[in-house]
């Protein structure tokens, strides 16, 4: 019975892939093909920013997953529209090849499913892929039966700011824009609402921080001179103005009151490294051997200046520990585990931790 349903289902295939070959023309639906590639680069710059900001521990992990899925969505529209449109119009030998290739490529599956297809095993379980279906509904519902509340209660704050956040996630920008507005409005301003606002704001504008943007920013920094997404995005203002001494000082500072060990942190120093024209890891990779043993005796000395005058976690000070060892500089790498012990020493955990790597790297005694 596999084989048969298989047959059908190829055959099906078949048909719906090469009788619209004969019954039409291919359409073009008018659109430039450099508006098209504008978009595809446009989703692709999109997505690479979503990467950075979860890397920066400025998205969630559900954020991060629900853009990257609407924008994934969007670019691969794009692409298939701009396929489309690169099309030669109703060509007899492209027609041709089509077909042959319709009848070649399902006969050729099927011999190589048969001799490594596995229709015994079971299915997916369904539960898994009902519940999955289920999840995505219930917010599709509550989503909408927010909407139905507020379009009869407009002046409800706390429905505005429930759904503002929601839009978000969703990838529905213009609607963020305005929930979050709406929540200003209504529910006073506040650091958080503030940054919020201005990170829909940043998000709808693809990424580029307008007027309307910094203003919220300011004033939600004047609210709370410590929050660290208004100042975030600030630096990420000045970078985009091409003031690179002030966006380093913004995100220097910010790092500089993460906690330790912060990812933020980590990525924010790069992020100053690479405004200051410091070499990145995959720059020092691609040099020649002198050249990249210097460069990397030249960022290991910086990193112990650093935290020798500003203090810093406990994985810069281990990461330091190590590239001394590595250099084969041991009386450097044990003072910098001693200053490290020094540092940490309350901490039972991080004391724990700069044993083992003692012991690890024979640094003992």
């Amino acid at each position: 019975m596999i084989w048969a349903a298989l047959a059908g289902f190829s055959l099906f295939a078949i048909l719906a892939a090469v009788a619209p070959l004969f019954a039409r023309r291919i359409a073009d639906d008018g659109a430039a093909p450099d508006s098209r590639q504008a978009a595809i680069e446009f989703y692709k710059s999109q997505l690479s920013e979503i990467e950075r900001d979860a890397g920066a521990g400025l998205m969630g992990a559900d954020e991060a997953e629900a853009a990257r899925a609407e924008a994934g969505r969007r670019l691969l529209t794009a692409e298939r529209a701009a396929g489309a449109t690169a099309q030669p119009a109703r060509q007899t030998p492209l027609r041709a090849i089509a077909v042959v290739l319709a009848l070649l490529v399902p006969a050729f599956s099927l011999g190589v499913y048969a001799v490594i297809g596995r229709p015994d095993l079971p299915d997916l379980p369904r539960a898994a892929r009902v519940e999955e279906t289920k999840a995505e509904t219930q917010v599709v519902d509550a989503v909408r039966n927010i909407e139905k509340h507020l379009a009869v209660n407009p002046d409800d704050g706390r429905g505005w700011q429930v759904l503002a956040p929601v839009y978000l996630k969703l990838g529905r920008m213009p609607e963020a824009v305005n929930a979050f507005r709406q929540s200003l409005r209504l529910n006073g301003e506040s650091a958080e609402r503030l940054a919020d606002y201005a990170e829909a704001l940043i998000f709808a504008a693809n990424g580029e921080v307008g007027a309307d943007a910094r203003d919220a920013l300011a004033r939600a920094v004047a609210l709370d001179p410590k929050a660290s997404k208004p100042r975030y995005y600030l630096g990420l203002a000045a970078d985009k103005a091409g003031d690179a001494a002030k966006a380093a000082e913004i995100w220097s500072k910010l790092a500089a009151d993460q906690p330790p060990g912060s990812p933020l942190a980590q990525a924010l120093r790069e992020r100053v490294a690479r405004l200051e024209g410091k070499p990145s890891a995959a720059d020092v990779a691609n040099l020649p051997p002198e050249a990249r043993d210097a460069s990397i005796r030249e960022m290991v000395h910086g990193l112990a200046d650093r935290l020798g005058k500003e203090g810093g976690d406990a994985e810069s000070w281990m990461r330091l520990v190590r590239a001394w060892t590595v250099l084969k500089e041991q009386d450097k790498a044990r003072a910098a585990l001693a200053e490290a012990r020094k540092a940490f020493g309350a901490d039972a955990r991080t004391s724990e931790r700069l044993d083992a790597l003692a012991r690890e790297l024979g640094l003992e005694g």
